[in-house]
């Protein structure tokens, strides 16, 4: 199986065991591509355990050959910052999408620049899920 991931590039994609691993990943970046040997080193993933308890409950159509020991294993930090490891025998191949992200320049006219308004815009596109509190530049001119 190729591995269609890169390091540092973001992407959504759903998993062939979602009662377990979650459906969906979403805008989940590639931290690592590793072996066997060097996910079982991190304190992300006992392999062996997981695929225990992964393997039964994929499609059979769907499964690899039932070796985790040979599998592909990606590091992911997911949207909400957490680390997890999974193999790449686990996710869903045709559900791949990479996440393009630009930079977006948004000039409003005539706002009261009361620090109160400010926080309110910044609010608003946090909660809108546009931007996160790390990704937003608020600029007075």
């Amino acid at each position: 199986m190729s591995n269609p991931f890169n390091i540092g590039m973001v992407y959504t994609f759903n998993t062939l065991a979602p009662a377990i691993l979650g459906q969906t990943f979403t805008a989940a970046k590639v931290m690592a591509v590793m072996n066997y040997e060097l996910a079982q080193a991190t304190n992300y993933i006992n392999p062996a355990q997981m695929h225990a308890t992964v393997y039964p409950s994929i499609d059979p159509a769907k499964r690899a050959q039932d070796d985790y020991t040979t599998y592909t294993y990606i590091l992911f930090q997911t949207s909400t910052s957490n680390k997890v490891v999974l193999a790449l025998e686990w996710i869903d191949q045709n559900t791949i999408t990479q996440t393009q992200y630009n930079t977006v320049v948004v000039t409003l006219s005539q706002i009261n620049t009361a620090l109160t308004d400010i926080n309110r815009i910044r609010e608003s596109l946090i909660l809108a899920g546009i931007a996160n509190s790390n990704n937003i530049s608020i600029e007075l001119k």
